[in-house]
């Protein structure tokens, strides 16, 4: 994978982060946008980071991954 992809996966990761914490504020059409991110993570490490994202609240993500 080069520096562009992973660049990319950062970017759909964070926008994925982004579309949980809308809809957690009740933005029903968050969804749509958190089902395309997650169709477009391609490394697995983005997908577990995406796994822990829909299971845990923002909040928590933010401190478990971000300190």
């Amino acid at each position: 994978m080069g520096l562009v992809e992973v660049g990319d996966q950062l970017v759909q990761r964070e926008c994925l982060v982004q579309a949980v914490e809308y809809r957690a504020r009740g933005n029903t059409l968050a969804q749509d946008w958190i089902d395309t991110s997650l169709e477009s993570l391609k490394t697995a490490s983005a997908r577990e980071l995406a796994a822990a994202a829909l299971t845990m609240s923002p909040l928590e993500w933010r401190r478990t991954f971000l300190g």
